[in-house]
């Protein structure tokens, strides 16, 4: 944010003028040093999402300038990272009714064989989440 709002800063000083000749090179230094933060943040978000922390990779990559070339990139990465957390927070939903529904089985006693046999799995990517349903044959 410090860069984004010095470059505005110094873009507002036209080139052509004295001052104007004397920013550019530090106007072209904060540039690159904006591009080099966002990169960071880019690879952070790619590290962060690839551990399943979609919610934190969101928020590095909201960090990342519109001005930078890198922001194409974050674009992307924003709504892929929103479906799968998305995709992630439904199979906890799931996983948590299937685990209540058990429960609760077990709470009133019901002593009958269950019609359906449920696996809740979890790990950290939601490709792998979910349940799985398998039929029981009595």
């Amino acid at each position: 944010q410090e860069f984004t709002n010095a470059i505005a800063l110094l873009e507002q000083i036209h080139p052509e003028t004295r001052t104007g000749a004397k920013v550019q090179p530090k106007l072209k230094e904060y540039q690159q040093k904006q591009q080099i933060r966002a990169e960071y943040l880019l690879q952070e978000a790619y590290e962060q999402g690839g551990q399943g922390n979609f919610i934190k990779a969101l928020v590095y990559l909201s960090q990342i300038p519109k001005e930078t070339p890198t922001y194409q990139k974050a674009r992307i990465k924003i709504a892929e990272y929103s479906r799968k957390q998305h995709l992630k927070e439904e199979v906890e939903r799931q996983a948590a009714l299937a685990r209540a529904v058990l429960e609760k089985q077990r709470q009133s006693g019901v002593n009958q064989k269950p019609l359906l046999n449920v696996n809740v799995e979890s790990s950290r990517s939601p490709l792998k989440h979910g349940l799985q349903w398998q039929e029981v044959n009595h």
